[in-house]
């Protein structure tokens, strides 16, 4: 609904699912998700959201979530909130803030974000850059997931297109490049070029 009591405020969103998963062959369920959403749209295009989510996990086999740290098999029941704003796409440079706190397979995570970021340099170079921080607590043993992330994007003209990604995560020690060319010779046909590259290692120990 779009509130008349407050121009400032364009519409009021609320939603709320649930996701369920049961295993027919052995009955028993299992995953079990419910969300809840509301989100403030204002009228500069902006957006406020806030998210709740509880979540039911039956596992059935142990997994590695990070180096040295295992989920062991058995029932999970956890809880999260999440919290953002978005820029509109109206702005020259647009993106995603976010913080989730909640529990998470026994222990808590917590994790603050920029997402989907968009700078506009000039009509055709923008630049994406793209920040998550993640701290986890576990019986298992604790562990940090930070991901930075930049990918910039240049038109020659509207048929000939270069974009760039470079991506590191210290939670592996691993740094990856992609680059792509695009070149649309003929109207429905076109040639891409692609380089991708990864290194298992921490790329700023060069620098140290």
């Amino acid at each position: 609904p779009r509130p008349a009591s407050v121009e400032s405020i364009r519409q009021l969103t609320f939603e709320a699912r649930l996701n369920y998963l049961e295993n027919a062959e052995l009955g028993f369920v299992e995953t079990r998700q419910r969300l809840g959403h509301f989100e403030i749209e204002l009228e500069n295009s902006d957006s406020f959201s806030a998210d709740f989510t509880d979540t039911y996990e039956n596992l059935t086999q142990a997994f590695p979530i990070a180096t040295n740290v295992t989920i062991p098999l058995g029932r999970y029941a956890f809880r999260d909130v999440q919290l953002q704003y978005s820029f509109g796409p109206q702005r020259p440079y647009s993106g995603e803030m976010s913080v989730k706190r909640g529990s998470f397979f026994g222990g808590n995570r917590t994790s603050v974000g920029f997402q989907q970021a968009r700078i506009e340099v000039l009509p055709q170079l923008s630049v994406e850059p793209g920040l998550s921080f993640n701290w986890v607590d576990l019986p298992q043993g604790d562990f940090t997931q930070h991901v930075a992330s930049v990918r910039v994007s240049y038109s020659f003209s509207p048929r000939l297109f270069l974009s760039g990604l470079l991506q590191y995560s210290d939670g592996s020690d691993s740094f990856s490049t992609n680059f792509r060319l695009r070149w649309e010779y003929a109207a429905g046909s076109e040639i891409f070029i692609v380089y991708t590259e990864e290194r298992d290692t921490d790329v700023f120990d060069r620098f140290s």
